[in-house]
């Protein structure tokens, strides 16, 4: 009886159960490879709405506090090669909407998103057409792969004084937006599309000549 049980224990797993317990394995496995994917797709998914949200936040800011301190508000004006600005006080906002930035290939002349400087002389020159006032020391304002669909700033009613903003900024390639040439454009796709893809869009209204 004991040599029995000794030769039952030591005959080991039959090929049947070792085929059986490796599947199962290998099911568990896989769905714990895919639940770890789908893990790392939401967090960079969220750092890509994050970083969008702050940069947006952080135009509204910018261009809210100089309609408050600024001595004037000047309309937006048009510059060849589809570019655009806007004199707020002393700062001034240089734009192209819907063109990808790309740090690696970047200039302040055609191939940039949103640039904020303080251009000497005051007024609201052209930084891009005769007569030229240069840019001094400008900022980029948008991230690595992100873009401007919509940047606006009007007056409300017929006072003057009160501005309503808007700026809509988007993050990813062409192919992960719905129209990328579009002020409407959303993200679409999947994967590793959808994961670097986001749209946020700010605005606020605004009171201006505060510090005047």
């Amino acid at each position: 009886m004991i040599i029995s049980m000794q030769q039952s224990l030591m005959r080991g797993f039959t090929i049947a159960e070792l085929m059986i317990a490796t599947s199962v394995f290998s099911v568990i496995l896989l769905a714990g490879t895919a639940t770890f994917i789908d893990l790392g797709h939401s967090y960079y998914k969220g750092v890509t709405i994050t970083q969008t949200q702050e940069t947006a936040k952080q135009i509204i800011n910018k261009v809210s506090s100089d309609i408050r301190l600024g001595s004037a508000v000047y309309p937006l004006n048009t510059a060849s090669g589809n570019r655009y600005y806007y004199c707020l006080g002393s700062h001034r906002y240089s734009f192209t909407l819907f063109k990808q930035v790309d740090y690696s290939n970047h200039d302040n002349s055609t191939k940039f998103g949103l640039l904020e400087d303080e251009p000497n002389g005051g007024g609201c020159g052209s930084p891009f057409d005769a007569p030229v006032v240069a840019l001094v020391n400008p900022t980029e304002l948008l991230g690595n792969q992100m873009r401007l669909l919509a940047f606006s700033i009007n007056p409300v009613g017929s006072t003057g004084s009160i501005y309503s903003v808007k700026v809509t900024v988007a993050s990813g390639s062409d192919s992960s937006l719905s129209d990328p040439n579009s002020p409407t454009a959303q993200c679409q796709g999947g994967g590793s599309v959808t994961q670097s893809c986001a749209v946020t869009t700010l605005s606020t209204v605004v009171y201006g000549g505060i510090g005047i």
